[in-house]
């Protein structure tokens, strides 16, 4: 069936890597950027699955009051929308509601979907998230691997710097090389405990020997004066 393909089709554009997300725009006065909203939304209604891709005419924009209307059509004639609203400096997502085509509504939770941002902010969250509604009415809109940006207000299509959502992995610190530390000087060699043992005996030793030499010196010379003396002597 119908949502058998569907499910073929998101499981086989995974697989080969080609993406399956839809693109909305809705433009401001003269043309600029109003919302930029991009993704993959895939509404389950009473099992059937639906690939959100179709726009209604009565999408709008409000560029004085900051707030933006985008209105997607599923093949049954219900229809899902987002309304953004900015104020302050900020902008976020204020409602998702759900209208079957007797226009029985229903309404998402979705601050679980989106926290609000800065102007020169976009949102970004790759993570899978299913959104329920209140009253059930058997819908669930699953999201994944989406962006948006709102009241930028210029011609520029690009996002701006992203905020991810809390779902997502946080992203590791770029690791700043700290500086090799400098060679510390090799400290001088200092004597050992060894070498200052050998310094006294030899000190001694040589104190000894000089002391040996002066009283050899003092008794050869003694001696020799005693030899002279007695050479001189007159026999009776």
């Amino acid at each position: 069936n119908y949502n058998k393909m569907v499910a073929l089709l998101v499981f086989l554009c995974t697989l080969l890597g080609l993406s399956t997300a839809a693109t909305f725009r809705l433009n401001g006065t003269a043309g600029n950027l109003c919302l930029l909203l991009d993704g993959n939304f895939t509404a389950v209604v009473n099992g059937t699955s639906t690939l959100l891709s179709n726009t209604s005419d009565a999408s709008s924009c409000n560029s004085t009051a900051r707030s933006a209307l985008l209105i997607t059509v599923l093949n049954d004639g219900s229809k899902i929308s987002f309304v953004f609203n900015g104020s302050s400096g900020t902008w976020g997502l204020a409602q998702i509601t759900y209208s079957t085509a007797n226009n029985v509504t229903a309404n998402a939770n979705s601050s679980s979907l989106f926290n609000a941002v800065n102007d020169n902010e976009s949102y970004e969250c790759d993570a899978y998230q299913s959104v329920s509604f209140t009253p059930s009415l058997g819908v669930v809109l699953n999201v994944s691997n989406w962006r948006a940006q709102a009241f930028k207000f210029t011609q520029d299509s690009s996002f701006d710097y992203a905020v991810h959502c809390v779902l997502d992995p946080t992203p590791a610190p770029t690791a700043t090389p700290s500086p090799s530390p400098s060679p510390s000087p090799s400290p001088s060699p200092s004597p050992s405990t060894s070498d200052g043992d050998k310094v006294i005996p030899i000190a001694v030793g040589a104190g000894l020997a000089g002391l040996v030499i002066i009283v050899l010196i003092v008794y050869l010379i003694g001696r020799f004066k005693s030899r002279r003396e007695t050479s001189y002597q007159v026999l009776p």
